[in-house]
């Protein structure tokens, strides 16, 4: 649906017109089975077709069909890092709901609406991180929570939510972004997915610590392959400031203080949201930078002409092939990585020292 919007807004693109192939250079195909099965097809009547294949999700069927994919067309820096290694060039282009711009002003008030849209699984993913902050604030401030999702999809959402907060459950159509989403204060965007025990686990990972010196306050951030700046990019051409989780495509577009905030920990993100509800002119401020930067990276006329050009640099043969690299097989390195540790640490610790002393006496006499 997303990609449709963008591509809409250029003449050079036509929609799900069917069968018709050979009437075009390049083709561009979903990652469905049936989106999958056509272009195949598609490939074997017209071998001189260019395909690319839009939000490429499933690995199985990706490397399935990999023969009849000529190009990859992505929407964050995460996916980029992911397909990389099937050899194929990478236009990242990033979707979002078109919701136009309506910015808001930010003034004074006593209530503050914290918002979030999104699915049910990061809705879930706030607990207990940005959960617990927002209870602790609500114990010292007048807050609100909507939350936007498909509720008739998948129900209401009762895991992630704070307590001690009027919670507001908002359907989502495709005007609910002007509607509703608009009259929100401070937009929520938490992307990590939910650790099991991560200090003890964390053990478990370990490679070898007298090496690489792993500790129990190392970082161990889990985020989804597609993850995108989708949501953040929604906020901020509404005009609505940004408090994200740590994530690759967050952390490119958030200047943590300067466009918006970052936070993980609890600590983090009650200070990120405190300072935004204590400071309109901040909220205003913060909004209107990522705004600029949103515009200038991501507007769909924009990102529409850096795809144009790719593609014709495709249609010339002038794109770079990587090569494929097998990132399951590397998974098999684990073994050996930590023998060679264990190696170079003894080598460190007891050999190098002996051979040392050895000379150090042959050398006395």
């Amino acid at each position: 649906m997303f990609y449709r919007q963008g591509f809409s807004r250029s003449s050079q693109f036509k929609i799900n017109d069917w069968g018709n192939y050979g009437e075009y250079d390049v083709a561009l195909f979903m990652t469905y089975a049936e989106d999958m099965e056509q272009m195949a097809e598609a490939k074997k009547r017209h071998p001189l077709l260019r395909t690319g294949v839009c939000d490429p999700r499933s690995r199985s069927l990706i490397e399935g069909h990999l023969k009849y994919i000529d190009f990859f067309i992505v929407d964050s820096i995460e996916m980029i890092d992911f397909w990389t290694d099937f050899g194929k060039p990478i236009c990242l282009y990033a979707e979002y709901f078109d919701c136009g711009e309506n910015f808001k002003i930010h003034a004074p008030k006593d209530k503050i609406i914290l918002g979030y849209h999104g699915n049910l699984v990061h809705l879930a993913g706030m607990f207990p991180r940005l959960t617990g902050a927002i209870e602790k604030l609500a114990g010292k401030y007048d807050l609100e929570l909507w939350v936007v999702y498909n509720i008739a999809g998948s129900g209401k959402a009762s895991l992630g939510l704070p307590a001690g907060v009027n919670i507001r459950h908002i359907q989502w159509h495709e005007q609910v972004y002007r509607e509703e989403l608009v009259n929100v204060d401070i937009g929520l965007v938490p992307a990590l997915m939910p650790l099991y025990a991560p200090r003890k686990n964390k053990k478990r990972l370990e490679v070898f610590s007298k090496y690489y010196l792993e500790a129990e306050d190392d970082y161990l951030l889990r985020f989804k392959m597609p993850t995108n700046p989708g949501r953040i990019i929604v906020f901020a051409r509404l005009g609505i400031p940004v408090v994200a989780d740590f994530t690759p495509s967050a952390l490119q577009l958030i200047g943590h203080g300067e466009n918006g905030m970052l936070a993980v920990s609890s600590g983090a993100w009650y200070n990120a949201l405190e300072e935004l509800i204590l400071d309109h002119k901040l909220r205003g401020e913060m909004a209107g930078a990522l705004r600029e930067k949103v515009n200038r990276l991501y507007d769909y006329d924009h990102q529409n002409s850096r795809l144009l050009e790719f593609i014709e640099q495709e249609l010339k043969g002038n794109l770079r092939r990587t090569p494929v690299f097998d990132g399951i097989a590397q998974e098999a390195c684990c073994k050996e990585m930590r023998r060679n540790a264990i190696r170079a640490y003894l080598k460190k610790r007891y050999i190098a020292p002996i051979k040392n002393r050895l000379s150090k006496l042959l050398g006395g006499r």
